[in-house]
């Protein structure tokens, strides 16, 4: 199940320090990764899930979170960034 306003982010880009008011194709070079979303996912209205991230069987996204890693089965996570706040499945 996924909210409104929920933002499946799959691309993004390095952050260039050096030349970086240059804005050539070397300094803005993207990248993607896929998103996983496994079985029995809730994932709350407005969560951002960013690219790379695998979310486990059974797991709740709180409203609102940003995702930034993996986030293990069964359990609920939130915030920005989310972090795991308890176990909803027994080991």
């Amino acid at each position: 199940m996924v909210g409104s306003r929920v933002s499946f982010e799959t691309s993004t880009h390095d952050l260039v320090i050096d030349a970086f008011h240059d804005r050539t194709s070397i300094t803005r070079q993207t990248f993607h990764k896929d998103i996983i979303v496994h079985d029995g996912v809730w994932i709350g209205a407005g969560a951002i899930i960013l690219c790379g991230v695998t979310i486990g069987e059974q797991s709740i996204v709180a409203a609102g979170s940003v995702v930034t890693k993996d986030v293990e089965a069964g359990v609920l996570v939130g915030g920005v960034p989310a972090k795991t706040i308890r176990r909803l499945v027994p080991n």
